[in-house]
Formats: C-alpha cells, structure tokens, sequence
C-alpha cells in the first residue's frame, strides 16, 4: 500500500491517521495536499524533547505528542511509523501492539526519497519476525565490525584511551559486536544519560570564548545543546550542512542565534565536489561513505556539492577550540583535512566513531598520530549500535 493510499483508506473510513516520529521534511510532504491531509490528526513520538516544542507550526503542522495521547483513540485508528530504521520499527510496533492497534505501517526499507509515496508494509507478527532476522553484509553487520577490529588488535586499541571507563565500553562495544545483536535494546546498558557530544569529560576544559565546529548539523539540536552547555558564552559556531533540504531549514530555524555561520558545504581531506545523496535525511551522505545496505536512496537525490578543508577554510580566521563531527562515514578524511588545525591549536575533539566498520580503530589511531600528547575518551548515547563518540582533550 502506497502512502497516498493509505490516506485515501482513512478519508473513505473516517479514520484517523497518526504519524509516529517526526522529520520536518518529510511530514511537510505529507501535508501538502490539501485533499489527503484531513485525517492526519497529529503526531506522537517517544523523545521528549519533539513533543510539544512548537516545530512545524511555520508549516501548518499539528503538535507533536507522547504516545499516551493514543490511549485517546479509536483502536482502528491507522498508525504510519515514519522515518526510522528497522530496529526502531520492531520496538515502536510493540509497543503500539500492547497498547492494542492493528492497522500499523511502516516503510521498511530505508530511507526512499521522495517521501511521498512510497510502498508501506502492513506490520503483522509475520513481517516483525522477518525483520529481526535481518542481517546486512556490509561495514553495518556487526559481526563484520568485530572482525576489522580484532584485526587491529582490541589491547592495542584499548591501550590508546586515557580513562579506565573508556577501556572497559570498548570491551564491551567489541563482545556486543561479536555477539551480532542488533535489537534496539542490545546497547541500553552502556548508554549515556549525559547530552550527545557533551560529555562531563570536556566540562574541565571549556571556556567562555570556544569556537565551536559543527561538522554535520542535520537539525539544530546540537546547536543548541551547544549554547546550552556553555551557558551562552561563546565566540562563534561553524555550522557545516552539504544536505540543501537541512541547510534551508537550519537558516529559518536558527535565524536568531547570534555569532552563527552556516556553510552549505561537505567536509573533507581536499577542496572541490563530491556526489552527495541528500534529501533531509540523518543517514544523508557522500558518495564514499559507507551506509546500510537496506538503505535506498535513488539517483534522483544525488546531486554535486562543494567540498572545503577545515585547514583551508580557517587559514584565515580564529581557528577552532572544538570540534564536533557526525557525518556519516566521512569523519576520517574530515580530519586528514583539519591536520594542521589540530596539530597547531589541539582543540577538543567529539567525533562519532561508528559509520564504519573499523572507525573504533582508525580514528584514535590518526589522532594520536596527529598529536600524541592527547587524552582520549571513549562514550556510547544510544539503545544500539549507533552513537559512539570518541573524545579527544589536551
């Protein structure tokens, strides 16, 4: 069943139709056909921090709530979980099982762009069995990441972080590895509570006067976690967004924040352009970076971006006190590229070390390489294998 049917099924039957998760340009699609968009009542989501915050309002999108708002609801209600990945389907599904909803759908091969019709599969006991069992052989099989670090050799690995803390989760990262689970649930016990890229390991070392590097800025959470853990004193952020979708509307959303740049453009190890596969989504890439197989993006979502060097592009500004980087599988030429940067000023490093299979290995390799003297942390932020962050501080 095509999304546009689905919503022609619930006007027909007066149904209501919620949606399960939210991206703002996805569901500015969905509700940009005046003749389909009467039964999209709301949306409902787990994280607390997109219930009830007023985004979309701009666009005439309802509020955004907890899932105890479909306690409210007729149980034929039809659910649409959108934009997530397979393992968040199986528990998102459960969880609207037990509260007893049957017409569930989901997308399960992500992501497709454009958003608006693609094929829905009706989420039956059948269809969640077949997703369990689902396991892609590339850099994202965990078996295969397990591998490329045991070639390394995980004592050598462990012996390149600071803190005891950090050697014991690279233990444990590297047996839930082996173990190959990739439920949800698999990494909840070595989950941070403290904020994404924020860690307590950096608060000893900030000031009222960084100059942040927000390599990958996808949405403007990070951004403002950022001017929130600083207390609002800083010198300047560097937002750096290639995915066009993302850019325009990190422009409209985070107009008011003073001392901000955005660059629309990619990070890498040289200056030019690179293919990129974008269209708003988190798992937006260039071409070289690695991605889940079950991941489809098609031609028509590609298109040439520009590339820059954080050496060359700050050859000629204050350089940056701290840089952040997620982006998707381009982190080690983001930072061949910022070489000289690093070697000469040393700021405090957050990158996200999971995209690809042997990321654990080769990115505290090349930073100790680049300068020896620094401490290095290893911290985990999510319910599976995904949000690893490795921290790097003189």
């Amino acid at each position: 069943m095509t999304l546009t049917k689905l919503l022609i099924n619930a006007k027909l039957e007066e149904q209501k139709v919620v949606f399960w998760g939210f991206a703002l340009n996805a569901q500015i699609s969905i509700f940009k056909n005046p003749r389909l968009n009467a039964p999209c009542s709301y949306f409902v989501d787990n994280n607390a921090k997109k219930q009830n915050n007023g985004i979309g309002t701009d666009y005439g999108i309802p509020a955004i709530y907890g899932p105890e708002k479909l306690l409210e609801e007729d149980k034929n209600t039809y659910i649409m979980i959108t934009l997530q990945t397979y393992r968040h389907i199986i528990s998102i599904t459960n969880q609207l099982l037990d509260m007893g909803f049957s017409n569930i759908y989901a997308h399960t091969e992500q992501y497709v762009y454009p958003y608006d019709d693609y094929e829905l599969a009706l989420m039956t006991p059948q269809k969640l069995k077949e997703l369990e069992n689902y396991t892609p052989q590339d850099d994202y099989s965990l078996v295969n990441r397990f591998e490329a670090l045991d070639r390394f050799g995980v004592s050598k690995i462990r012996s390149l972080f600071h803190d005891e803390y950090s050697k014991a989760l690279l233990d444990k990262i590297v047996e839930k590895y082996r173990v190959g689970n990739r439920l949800q649930s698999a990494f909840s016990d070595i989950c941070e509570k403290s904020t994404h890229y924020f860690d307590e390991v950096l608060i000893d070392v900030m000031h009222d006067n960084e100059v942040f590097v927000n390599a990958g800025v996808f949405d403007n959470e990070t951004t403002i976690d950022f001017i929130v853990y600083v207390k609002n004193k800083y010198k300047a952020i560097y937002g750096f967004e290639p995915d066009q979708i993302c850019f325009a509307e990190l422009k409209h959303r985070l107009r008011d924040i003073p001392k901000l740049n955005l660059i629309n453009s990619g990070l890498s190890d040289s200056t030019g352009t690179a293919v990129f596969f974008g269209g708003g989504l988190s798992n937006s890439k260039m071409e070289d970076s690695p991605f889940e197989t079950n991941m489809k993006v098609l031609t028509d979502s590609s298109y040439s971006i520009q590339t820059t060097t954080i050496d060359e592009f700050f050859a000629d500004k204050e350089p940056p006190t701290f840089i952040k980087m997620d982006i998707e599988g381009a982190e080690y030429k983001a930072l061949l590229g910022a070489e000289k940067i690093i070697k000469t000023y040393k700021p405090k490093l957050a990158i996200s070390a999971y995209h690809a299979a042997d990321d654990l290995a080769k990115l505290p390799y090349l930073i100790k390489e680049f300068v020896p003297e620094y401490k290095l942390y290893l911290r985990h932020y999510s319910n599976s294998y995904k949000e690893t962050v490795l921290y790097a501080k003189i």
